[in-house]
């Protein structure tokens, strides 16, 4: 074999090795801000559960909150987030494992 081959055989197994590695870092920085922006809304909806709470208390309305729909709501994206939060960490923690 030609060490003019040789040298082209070497550079582009290189540059798949470097490709892949990019697409794993780029995937990890995607995941990141796709946790930054669960943990953003996540932290607005405990916000507005806070306020909506803190509303019916002033006006002597505490027996209300089991039945009340906005609070319901608020409750169940909540834990929407919660859930989509965690499978974005256990996503980005099986890549970490991966070896990257």
């Amino acid at each position: 074999m030609k060490l003019t081959n040789k040298i082209r055989r070497g550079m582009l197994d290189g540059l798949r090795k470097a490709s892949a590695l990019t697409n794993e870092y780029t995937r990890i920085g995607r995941l990141k801000i796709d946790m930054l922006a669960i943990k953003k809304e996540l932290e607005e909806k405990l916000l507005e559960l806070g306020g909506r709470v803190y509303q019916l208390s002033r006006k002597d309305e505490i027996t209300a909150l089991p039945t009340d729909n906005r609070i319901n709501h608020l409750i169940s994206e909540i834990r929407k987030l919660d859930d989509e939060l965690a499978r974005v960490e256990e996503e980005l923690e099986n890549i970490k494992k991966m070896g990257i």
